[in-house]
């Protein structure tokens, strides 16, 4: 679900939430695992003006395909223009 969020465009965690309704400490669970499996990346990084940093996250996919034959599902990732691998 947050993946689809980040597709075309990078977002904060609070957008995230708001968009998915999902509690705060689910999205940075969420985000954490993507980035570990290496579907998310912080594309940029601002800061608040009380020093807090906001990160903005965008998704590595731009397509994915599930094919399910014979109990043996193929998954298909396609990259963002930027990202050669996944």
């Amino acid at each position: 679900m947050i993946l689809f969020q980040i597709v075309n465009e990078a977002k904060t965690s609070e957008d995230i939430k708001l968009e998915t309704q999902l509690p705060q400490s689910s999205v940075y669970k969420m985000i954490n695992d993507l980035e570990e499996l290496g579907l998310v990346y912080v594309e940029k990084q601002d800061s608040t003006p009380a020093g807090s940093i906001i990160k903005f996250y965008r998704s590595k996919i731009k397509e994915a395909t599930i094919n399910i034959k014979a109990l043996e599902p193929k998954f298909t990732l396609i990259p963002q223009n930027n990202f050669s691998n996944l």
